[in-house]
């Protein structure tokens, strides 16, 4: 994934949320979980926070969200020390991405990776959420740009291991199928057949070249945006995107774009460190909390519209990544 940023100066957006816990399983008190924005109203804290603008600092773009009220945090191993006091400093390299981020980065309003993060952080006994924006292939080569982690839609792979720390999975992250209603791709010989979009200098983009091998020419795009509006255009027939944002793309076009299917590969999703970094015993532990008290799980039903077991997706067929 390439993602750019042309912006010329860091923002940051302080909101208070409401006195609960946006989702925490592992919170004491009984929360209800988040839903997605409302046509009504959406949650007012975060709605409404200043901004504030400081001297130039590179390209990132910063958010704050704190929170308040939420109990007290179960206790996981390791000790996490954040880059700053309290808060959670996560990157990622675009907001907002369907079903992962919503709203902006100085004022998330929900999404699977920020609900994770909100998660990750009252796990850790944390404060609040900071949100940079990290273009991709900066993270991919370890520049952080001081968050204590990254949380973009990224799979552990051995080269990305040269320059970074991943934790346990929280989901799988198979290569999937976004398309128009009724195109069926059942096997490898099917996918060939069809034209694709994807996103250029990714594992995806490895993917249809060395594996799915297609007769037809392939559209390449910078970002994901790019390469779902060449289905819905008609540019491609078929989009290769990982799952989670096939989904997410699915569940805010309903009955426009659907999700055929997944690929068989053992592709996850985990969150990034620095090399540098000692806290990825505790990372990994609060991970693994949520990942067996459920609280993953919900998070995918919620902005995904899929239930998965453990970090795999139930009810999408597979398609063997062989002829």
């Amino acid at each position: 994934m390439v993602k750019g940023s042309g912006l010329s100066s860091l923002r940051v957006g302080i909101a208070p949320l409401p006195p609960s816990c946006l989702s925490c399983l592992s919170c004491p008190k009984d929360h209800s979980m988040p839903r997605p924005p409302s046509t009504t109203a959406p949650r007012a804290a975060l709605a409404t926070g200043p901004l504030w603008r400081l001297p130039v600092l590179g390209s990132l773009l910063v958010g704050v969200v704190l929170f308040a009220g939420c109990g007290a945090p179960v206790s996981s191993s390791g000790n996490f020390t954040p880059a700053s006091p309290h808060v959670l400093t996560v990157a990622t390299f675009e907001v907002p991405v369907p079903g992962l981020w919503t709203g902006t980065a100085e004022h998330p309003t929900g999404g699977f990776e920020y609900e994770l993060a909100v998660n990750l952080a009252h796990h850790l006994g944390l404060d609040g959420v900071r949100v940079v924006i990290v273009p991709f292939p900066e993270i991919l080569a370890g520049h952080l740009h001081g968050a204590d982690l990254a949380i973009s839609d990224v799979t552990a792979t051995t080269a990305r291991q040269a320059h970074l720390q991943f934790s346990a999975p929280y989901l799988s992250a198979t290569p999937a199928v976004l398309s128009l209603p009724g195109q069926r791709i059942n096997d490898l010989n099917a996918a060939r057949a069809r034209s694709w979009s994807v996103q250029r200098g990714t594992t995806l983009s490895a993917f249809v070249e060395n594996t799915i091998k297609p007769k037809k020419p392939t559209t390449y795009a910078t970002n994901d945006k790019d390469v779902i509006d060449a289905v819905t255009s008609g540019r491609a027939e078929a989009a290769l995107l990982d799952l989670p944002v096939a989904l997410g793309a699915a569940r805010t076009s309903p009955g426009h774009l659907v999700v055929t299917g997944q690929f068989t590969t053992q592709d996850d999703l985990s969150a990034a460190l620095d090399l540098s970094s000692t806290n990825l015993e505790a990372v990994d532990s609060a991970i693994n909390f949520l990942v067996a008290n459920g609280t993953i799980n919900n998070l995918a039903g919620t902005w995904l519209g899929q239930s998965f077991t453990g970090t795999t997706a139930k009810n999408i067929p597979l398609i063997p990544a062989i002829p």
